[in-house]
C-alpha cells in the first residue's frame, strides 16, 4: 500500500515540476496541489543572499477565476508581500523576490475572480515551489 502512495505521490509531483531550474538554485519547500481557493508552502527557513525564486502554476476551475495572489512573508505577518499571477495553467517564474535573511517563511496562494475577490471553496488547484540560491 505504501508503495502505490509513494507512485502516486512521484507522478503527481512529475506533472508540476518547474521548467528551468538552475543548477545554482535548491528547492525551500513545495505546496499543496488540491481543488480548494487557497494553497501554501509549509514554514521554510531562507538563509544566503536573501532572495528567493519562486515557480506557481494555477489551474482554474471555474472561467470566473483569472489569477491567484501570493503572499510572500513571516507566517504570522499581518502585511506580507503580494503579488498577482495569472491562473492561466502554465507554470510561471518570479525571480529574485527581495526576502528578510535568517527567518522563517511561507508562500501562500489564494485564487482571485475577475472582480479581485477570493473564491472560497474549490475553486482552482495550484503548486507553488519556493527556491533559494546555494
Amino acid at each position: 500500500m505504501a508503495a502505490v502512495s509513494l507512485a502516486g505521490a512521484t507522478s503527481a509531483l512529475a506533472g508540476v515540476a518547474p521548467e528551468r531550474a538552475s543548477a545554482a538554485q535548491r528547492l525551500a519547500w513545495g505546496g499543496t496541489s488540491v481543488w480548494h481557493w487557497r494553497w501554501e508552502t509549509f514554514q521554510f527557513a531562507v538563509s544566503g543572499p536573501g532572495v528567493v525564486d519562486i515557480w506557481t502554476t494555477c489551474r482554474p476551475k471555474f472561467t470566473a477565476l483569472t489569477h491567484h495572489q501570493l503572499l510572500v512573508g513571516p507566517p504570522d505577518s499581518t502585511s506580507p508581500r503580494r503579488i498577482n499571477v495569472p491562473c492561466d495553467r502554465q507554470g510561471h517564474w518570479i525571480r529574485r523576490v527581495g526576502v528578510p535573511r535568517n527567518t522563517w517563511l511561507t508562500v501562500e496562494a489564494l485564487a482571485l475572480t475577475r472582480s479581485g475577490f477570493v473564491c472560497y471553496g474549490q475553486c482552482a488547484t495550484g503548486w507553488t515551489s519556493v527556491y533559494t540560491s546555494s
